[in-house]
């Protein structure tokens, strides 16, 4: 069995913030630590493979011989806001629940998939085209590097905001400052510029106060997502 985790691209720092490590560096760490789950993935792949429909991608029977390539997305608890303002950061509003994206990979051929791991995610998925850009490592790594600097953390984070619509934010934790980086989600939702290195706090405070004038909870009195509620 063939793992790839390292990433082939390294940019020097330049932001003025202090960690242990650059985008590159962190992203590669963190890697070695989703090793454990592998076994995880190909059980999911396993029995996907036993009840797939027709118009799923197939996976070859030798695919465990195929390089395999991990993201890791964590989800954030729902309702957001009241997670984040008890947990104090994005990182403390965290959920049990994430799934992996995952690129298989043998002489020139990908087949992607995702596989959650949590007690709430859905099972597992499959694509036979997962866009790069849905989450280009190359693009957040040099932009990491450029406007913040070193780092200890980074974290993909998907996150169901009061306004009835799913983000994925980049967390990047270091010595002095966490910050956001809003990913791959239509901006009209939040105010968020897509792209944008945000200060963590100055992120939040545009989207909260995004939500105070556009009310939109989505929930019941229980706290429970209410889907296609009033737009």
């Amino acid at each position: 069995c063939m793992v790839l985790f390292c990433l082939s691209f390294s940019v020097s720092a330049q932001g003025a913030d202090t960690g242990k490590y650059t985008a590159a560096e962190c992203l590669r760490a963190q890697s070695e630590s989703y090793r454990g789950d592998i076994p995880a993935v190909y059980a999911k792949v396993d029995a996907y493979q036993e009840s797939k429909s027709a118009w799923e991608t197939d996976f070859p029977d030798d695919y465990k011989s195929w390089e395999i390539t991990l993201t890791r997305i964590d989800y954030a608890q729902i309702p957001f806001f009241a997670a984040y303002e008890k947990g104090g950061s994005l990182q403390g509003a965290l959920s049990k629940d994430y799934h992996y994206n995952f690129k298989l990979t043998k002489d020139g051929t990908d087949l992607w998939g995702w596989a959650g791991m949590g007690n709430d995610t859905p099972n597992f998925g499959t694509s036979a085209e997962f866009p790069e850009q849905f989450l280009n490592l190359k693009t957040i790594t040099d932009k990491i590097d450029s406007q913040i600097g070193k780092v200890n953390s980074i974290s993909f984070v998907d996150v169901w905001l009061e306004t009835m619509a799913n983000a994925l934010f980049v967390s990047v934790k270091t010595d002095q400052n966490n910050y956001i980086i809003p990913y791959n989600f239509d901006p009209s939702y939040c105010h968020l510029e897509v792209g944008k290195v945000y200060p963590e706090e100055r992120a939040m405070k545009i989207l909260t106060t995004f939500l105070a004038d556009n009310p939109h909870p989505g929930y019941d009195d229980n706290g429970e997502k209410v889907f296609g509620s009033a737009g």
